[in-house]
Formats: C-alpha cells, structure tokens, sequence
C-alpha cells in the first residue's frame, strides 16, 4: 500500500516538472523574440546609414565633377524635397548645374529617408582663381566642404522619445 501512495505522488511531481520546463521554455522563445525584434532594428538603421553615406558620396563626385561652382559657394544651402532638376549638363551654366545637382540630391534623400533632408557647406581656404567661361578644368583649390544629411528615425516603442533625429556628417575635399 505505501508503493501505491508514492506512485501517486511521483506522477503529480512529474506533471508539475513538465509545467515548470514549459514555462522555462516560454521564457526563453519571448527573449530570442525579442532579439530578433532588435536585431531588425537594428539592421534597419544601418541601412538608413548606408544609404545616407552613398547620397554624400554621390553629392561629392557631382561637386568634384563641378568644381568651380563647389568653390564659387553654389553649392552651399540646404536641400529636400522639390526643385527644378532640368539641366543639359553640355548646356547648362555651372551655377545652373549647381542647382540641378542639389535640387535632384535633394529629392534622393526625400525618397531615401523618412523626414530627410541634406545640407552643404564649403569654405574654401584659398583665392578663387578668375573664371573663365566654358572652362572644365578641376582647379587645385585648399578648402572643405562638410555634406550633413539629416532624416528621422523611429525609436523604442517603450521609449520616452518614439521618433529620434538621426544625422549623418562626411567632410570631404571635392
């Protein structure tokens, strides 16, 4: 009779074993969830920086393609979404190119990035040789412009700030 009463008992301990297991197990499928949830987070904001990193790249090469506007300063603003962006680059001023280049970037970065904007500002450190009309020539120029592209990025969903400003600085020499 005293086997049959343990019998009993053990079978209850071992429902209860099981239960304990399956709530541990619980446990653990929410926390890999979780990391996983971050990690996507996580990846997406590293695209957006990528992305953010190729538009200032572009930018440099079409400003290093058009020097003597890079350092006569027209290139210097603030660029988002709108603009005209006709321009034959064979019959378009420098100035004219300028502002087909930023006007162009600029919706790039509309497109690319939520709330993105993206803003130049050269200084040249040297004097402007005179420009000559027609001429193409990349002139040996002293100064650096700094390309910051600014986009918003959505945070933490416990966090206090839901959307953050992210910003992205490239200091070049074009």
């Amino acid at each position: 009779m005293n086997s049959e009463l343990n019998r009993g008992r053990q079978s209850g301990l071992t429902l209860l074993e099981v239960m304990v297991a399956v709530i541990v197990f619980s446990v653990g499928l929410i926390g890999a969830g979780a990391l996983l949830t971050s990690a996507i987070r996580g990846n997406h904001s590293a695209l957006q920086r990528t992305t953010a990193l190729t538009l200032a790249s572009s930018m440099e090469a079409r400003m290093a393609r058009n020097s003597l506007a890079t350092w006569a300063g027209q290139y210097n603003g603030t660029y988002g979404a709108g603009g005209s962006t006709q321009c034959d680059s064979q019959s378009c001023t420098s100035s004219q190119l300028a502002q087909a280049d930023g006007a162009l970037w600029g919706q790039q970065i509309a497109d690319a990035l939520p709330g993105g904007s993206g803003t130049i500002a050269c200084a040249n450190n040297g004097a402007l040789p005179a420009l000559v009309p027609g001429a193409r020539i990349k002139p040996p120029y002293s100064g650096t412009c700094q390309i910051t592209i600014s986009w918003t990025e959505k945070g933490d969903e416990g966090s206090a700030a839901a959307v953050s400003t992210q910003t992205f600085v490239h200091n070049v020499q074009p």
